[in-house]
């Protein structure tokens, strides 16, 4: 059951949008796991081994849409930030 809605939306930097919705990603893929049964808890720890699959997924969206809306790849800001 969906109780609400996310945006975000930084306009000056798809880098920041993409690091905050990377952080909303991490959490909904906890919850999720935990209710498929394939985790223990909905918090997934910042050693987990689906989070350096989940940081590239969101790299690589992040690369295509910079291209798209600026012509150049994202800053890599997201490796730094590691949540």
């Amino acid at each position: 059951r969906q109780r609400g809605v996310m945006r975000v939306n930084c306009i000056d930097s798809l880098d920041r949008t993409n690091v905050a919705q990377f952080c909303v990603g991490k959490c909904a893929l906890g919850y999720q796991l935990y209710g498929l049964g394939m985790a223990l808890s909905p918090r997934l720890e910042r050693d987990a081994r689906v989070i350096p699959v989940l940081l590239d997924m969101y790299e690589r969206m992040g690369d295509r849409i910079a291209m798209q809306y600026g012509g150049s790849e994202m800053h890599r800001q997201m490796a730094n930030d590691k949540t």
